[in-house]
């Protein structure tokens, strides 16, 4: 067993359990604290996908005991767009864990969105009636930290942030405009039926959406839907 102890922004995270576990909660966590640490929210140093071990990432952050680093060793971050060899939108991208959906804004600048190639089963979201702060509509990386970090427990973002391919550790539960982008863009990767994303729309509900309709819409949190885990790095 392991115990660390990070603060990232309003989060304080207090881990214990195996550190296998903690991997892909570890490359999460260094990420929103490079994010909440750089001096503009735009032009953030941060990169999502740079494998950044989490011993450099507290650095960044006030001192924290150290936690075992994430398997990664490659990174893109360095990489200008142009040096990439990018798939085709809805193509498979050999090393990056999955599925090429397009790029996105984020607070640290445009970002590659990688979908998972295969759902991570069906899982409920979470307790009813329980409030959480996960929030964001567009941003599923600050929700999947809320849920892991500080709870309730949600299967769903478990299920997703737990994935790994290709190397990476960092996937998480899609946001709502992450999941609907994802819809407009590669929708043949999804199947006809509803998946969750991690935005919550209230102590009752959060949000999901029907491929089969193309329509946003919300469910009790403790209704089953299917899990698709997506990960981004900076272009």
């Amino acid at each position: 067993m392991t115990h660390s102890t990070i603060r990232v922004d309003h989060l304080t995270i207090n881990y214990y359990g195996p550190p296998g576990a903690q991997a892909g909660l570890d490359a999460l966590v260094a990420a929103a604290a490079k994010q909440t640490a750089a001096p503009a929210p735009l032009q953030s140093s941060v990169e999502l996908a740079s494998d950044t071990s989490p011993a450099q990432a507290h650095q960044m952050d006030e001192p924290a005991e150290p936690s075992a680093p994430a398997p990664v060793e490659h990174s893109t971050q360095s990489q200008p767009l142009a040096e990439l060899e990018l798939p085709s939108i809805g193509d498979l991208w050999p090393g990056q864990g999955g599925i090429y959906a397009g790029v996105r804004q984020y607070p640290e600048g445009l970002c590659h969105l990688i979908v998972a190639a295969a759902d991570a089963g069906s899982h409920a979201w979470g307790a009813r009636e329980a409030e959480t702060m996960a929030i964001s509509l567009t941003d599923g990386v600050i929700n999947t930290l809320e849920l892991a970090v500080n709870g309730p427990y949600s299967p769903a973002v478990d299920a997703a942030r737990l994935h790994t391919a290709d190397g990476h550790q960092n996937f998480y539960l899609p946001a709502i405009a992450e999941l609907h982008h994802a819809w407009a863009s590669i929708p043949e990767a999804f199947i006809n039926d509803s998946y969750w994303s991690s935005s919550e729309r209230s102590a009752k509900g959060a949000f999901r959406i029907d491929f089969a309709a193309g329509v946003q819409l919300g469910s009790t949190k403790d209704t089953a839907h299917l899990v698709r885990p997506v990960r981004r790095f900076t272009a």
